[in-house]
């Protein structure tokens, strides 16, 4: 006898995008399909991207604690460094940075999958924090979170393409 299965739609919450643009020495969106291992030598930025997901996912710098160790002690990074890029050098005792300005989005995107009857596209939503320091002199910077829910093209031609796409969401406490 001859068996089928039918392929039973996910229900995981994928992470499919992160999104570093002016955080630290990045300026890109990178993609992530499946498992993700970050991988490099000394220096090549594992720590910077864990610190952006962790940032997006937290929220409050307040409780974040950027380049922990596995010993539990934090590194002097922090939230001005990432996005003015500090090359962690002096000049007459102030701190030299890569820019003198910048707007920093520092997101993830997720995607939700199909519905138990697989009839709906799937929705991706992106979560963020934009970051504005005018200029190495500002201490705080201003912290402005927001989210982006949308479906996915082949959604908006189904029957219920009538959803709304580019709400902003604004988390409490940061």
């Amino acid at each position: 006898m001859l068996q089928i299965k039918t392929m039973t739609p996910t229900r995981k919450i994928s992470l499919t995008r992160i999104h570093a643009i002016n955080w630290y020495g990045y300026a890109d969106s990178l993609p992530v399909a499946g498992n993700l291992l970050l991988a490099g030598v000394t220096g090549s930025g594992k720590s910077i991207l864990m610190d952006l997901l962790q940032f997006v996912l937290v929220g409050d710098r307040r409780l974040v604690k950027f380049n922990q160790s596995a010993t539990g002690t934090a590194s002097e990074r922090d939230l001005k460094g990432y996005c003015l890029g500090d090359i962690k050098e002096e000049e007459g005792g102030v701190t030299q940075y890569m820019r003198d300005s910048a707007i920093t989005y520092a997101a993830i995107e997720l995607t939700w999958p199909l519905d138990r009857a697989g009839r709906e596209g799937q929705r991706t939503e992106t979560w963020g924090v934009r970051v504005e320091f005018a200029s190495a002199a500002e201490q705080q910077g201003r912290i402005s979170p927001f989210s982006v829910h949308s479906l996915r093209p082949e959604a908006a031609r189904s029957s219920r393409a009538s959803r709304s796409t580019g709400a902003t969401c604004p988390r409490p406490g940061i």
